[in-house]
């Protein structure tokens, strides 16, 4: 009877961190497609040397980053947020002296790291070993 208590306990305990694992990944994939087109609407205001309207749009994602930071504070390692809130700070300066060129270039930079993380939190056995 204890051996099966055991396995029982055992499998319960494997399906509980593959939810967990599946959850993690459902929010991470959710947010990150939420901040996506938000962030793609100030590339297009840089294309087009629209600075107001690049202000504006980068005003907006980074109250929607504000908002999903606290969501992901509790998934994933504080490093990768860092990355993350220091490209929109290089993004923010080159907007405000309306530099297009490191703008466009840490536009994508910050595209990188936000794509990046539901990626690398995908419960995969590549990223297991």
């Amino acid at each position: 009877m204890k051996k099966y208590l055991t396995l029982i306990a055992l499998m319960s305990l494997l399906i509980f961190i593959l939810l967990l694992g599946w959850g993690t990944y459902k929010i991470l994939d959710a947010d990150t497609k939420t901040l996506l087109p938000s962030v793609e609407k100030i590339s297009s205001a840089i294309q087009e040397e629209n600075w107001t309207e690049a202000k504006n749009n980068f005003q907006k994602t980074e109250d929607s980053w504000n908002t999903i930071s606290n969501h992901w504070a509790f998934l994933i390692n504080h490093q990768e947020m860092d990355r993350i809130e220091e490209s929109m700070a290089k993004l923010k300066g080159y907007i405000y002296c309306n530099d297009t060129i490191n703008a466009q270039a840490e536009f994508y930079v910050l595209i990188h790291f936000i794509k990046h993380i539901p990626k690398k939190n995908t419960f995969n056995l590549e990223n297991l070993f």
